[in-house]
This record gives C-alpha cells, sequence and structure tokens, in this order.
C-alpha cells in the first residue's frame, strides 16, 4: 500500500511530495531540493 506524504523544506518552505510505501516497516529518505539545495 503506498500512500502520498506531503512535507515543507526547513530551509526554503517549498511543499513536496514523496511517495510511501507503508508494507515496509523502516524507511529512510533523504530529499534534494530543486529550490534552495
Amino acid at each position: 500500500m503506498e500512500i502520498e506524504h506531503f512535507f515543507t523544506c526547513p530551509y526554503c518552505w517549498q511543499e513536496n511530495s514523496m511517495v510511501l510505501d507503508l508494507l515496509i516497516d523502516e524507511q529512510n529518505y533523504t530529499k534534494d531540493y530543486e529550490v534552495c539545495c
């Protein structure tokens, strides 16, 4: 099962989204923001 999660960049306040797979117990993500990073 997958859901779309929305979050805000802590540096430029740009809103982004990412699809998360809820069937995986533990997940780590690193997001490179197009606006400020």
